[in-house]
């Protein structure tokens, strides 16, 4: 079974983005494919999305994460086309609005 998640509010960064310069320094810029498993903890999903208002890019992957910088008023046709088997929200009260907001019929939703 291939699962899907898509979340809503995905920062592109580590668990504390003040520590990249810091690995990057350990690391000798050879960071390893998966970083931080705070998307996909336990690898449970087979792909994960993010979608947030943020980023520099429209889409791109990072460490096995597609992220997709969308206005919060296009989530929804965005969540329809891509069907991820959840939405899960991450954050504060802006998740939870949005998720509830963007709430697609037969796609469960977790905040």
């Amino acid at each position: 079974m291939f699962l899907k998640s898509l979340d809503i509010f995905g920062f592109k960064s580590f668990a504390d983005i003040t520590h990249i310069d810091f690995l990057d320094k350990i690391l000798d810029g050879k960071f390893p494919e998966t970083m931080s498993c705070r998307y996909n903890p336990g690898g449970f999903f087979d792909e994960v999305i993010c979608l947030s208002p943020w980023g520099d890019k429209e889409d791109e992957t990072i460490s096995k994460i597609r992220y997709i910088k969308a206005s919060p008023y296009m989530f929804k046709s965005i969540i329809a086309k891509l069907k991820p088997d959840v939405v899960r929200g991450y954050g504060g009260y802006c998740c939870a609005d949005w998720v509830s907001y963007n709430k697609v019929k037969g796609i469960p939703t977790v905040v």
